[in-house]
């Protein structure tokens, strides 16, 4: 690792690891559109940064919040459809149409109040609207609709009764339905008997639509998980949304590590920033949870958990300095945390520290903090705070 120009700590990002990433799973989907998931602030990467990278090879972004897509469009300059995951509320209305975003919607209310938004607002700002780059031409809100498949989260139910609120949807004239979806809620379980009930129940629903007089462009259930491992790539579904596998992460140890070759896009690192000689006795840290029982030789390292470093890692996690695993000692603190450094020769102040990432043969990765944790290694990237520079290879 060469020594950057950050002096704290920071984490630099391969872009051409995520680009390898989406060609891997695009591959895996087969002829599908591509929307790839930018929300978290790309799961801890960047969301400008990743975006750009990787804009050639989608059709579609997403977020979860509408201030994320606004910030792809203003500062990432994205101009391809972004789709908000999550739901909006009407005060949100305005900032929807002026980017040209595209909502989630899956109750009737809802949808009529973006409607009569539409309408004010257009009525209102004509002139401004026809001013930004990012408006609907049409001057309409472009929507996908969710549905409930047994995540039991947000989504109208696949039924009769979801299929009338889609229709009531569809004449509201100043609302437009791009797309529709689900999200599984076990596809990165071994056992695959509730996802394909899911499966099967949206596919059920698309019969119903059709059959219905509903007519839907684009129909999407399957993410980084059953991409992988092959449920949701039917003829019938028209796209696929790209997550975690993104950034080089399985989504769990359940799902095939084989089908698709995926590479961590992210290495985190800090500084010693002091070393020190130990006497038996001496205690480490807040609370003192941690005492030598021998002489010992320990170093600071100037990250901490209010840079999103997990404060559970405290006594059990590992780093890498020199290529070598040294143990944490102590409570982790708000911005530093001690580490072991007995027979680890050649360390100096300023040396570099792995956090996250690969140094020689040894590995910290994202699942192995999760493990400590008892987490999963989405919490792990995501929780890396605005603090930490990002920087872009």
């Amino acid at each position: 690792m060469k020594h950057s120009d950050y002096c704290r700590c920071g984490a630099i990002v391969d872009l051409n690891a995520i680009r390898h990433n989406l060609s891997e799973l695009k591959r895996a989907a087969g002829n599908k559109k591509i929307l790839s998931v930018m929300k978290a602030n790309a799961y801890g990467h960047g969301s400008c940064e990743a975006a750009n990278a990787i804009n050639d090879m989608s059709d579609m972004f997403a977020t979860a919040t509408i201030d994320e897509g606004v910030h792809l469009r203003v500062a990432g300059g994205i101009t391809k459809p972004i789709l908000i995951l999550g739901p909006t509320f009407t005060g949100e209305d305005d900032q929807v149409i002026l980017y040209g975003l595209t909502e989630t919607v899956f109750d009737l209310d809802r949808a009529r109040a973006l409607n009569e938004s539409v309408n004010e607002f257009v009525t209102d700002n004509l002139d401004k609207l026809k001013e930004m780059q990012y408006t609907s031409p049409d001057y309409k809100a472009h929507i996908h609709i969710a549905v409930d498949t047994g995540m039991s989260r947000i989504g109208l139910t696949p039924d009769e009764n979801g299929a009338e609120i889609i229709k009531k949807i569809s004449e509201l004239g100043n609302i437009v339905i791009d797309g529709i979806f689900t999200h599984f809620a076990t596809a990165d379980a071994s056992d695959k008997t509730y996802a394909l009930e899911a499966y099967n129940k949206f596919r059920n629903f698309k019969k119903l639509c059709v059959e219905s007089g509903i007519s839907i462009p684009i129909w999407h259930c399957a993410n980084t998980a059953s991409i992988i491992d092959g449920i949701g790539l039917d003829d019938d579904m028209d796209m696929v949304r790209c997550g975690v596998g993104l950034y080089g992460m399985y989504p769990s140890e359940e799902v095939s590590h084989t089908n698709v070759n995926l590479a961590p896009a992210m290495l985190w690192y800090s500084y010693v920033t002091r070393i020190k000689e130990l006497e038996p006795g001496t205690s480490v840290s807040y609370g003192y949870t941690f005492t030598a029982d021998k002489k010992m030789k320990i170093g600071t390292v100037c990250c901490g958990y209010a840079d999103g470093y997990p404060r559970l890692l405290s006594n059990k996690g590992s780093v890498l300095i020199g290529g070598k695993r040294c143990r944490i000692l102590g409570n982790i603190c708000m911005d530093q945390f001690m580490v072991d450094l007995t027979g680890v020769d050649n360390v100096s102040v300023g040396a570099p520290v792995v956090l996250l990432g690969s140094d020689g043969v040894n590995t910290v990765s994202a699942e192995d903090i999760a493990d400590i944790c008892q987490t999963i290694s989405y919490e792990v990237v995501c929780g890396i705070s605005s603090r930490v520079p990002r920087k872009y290879v």
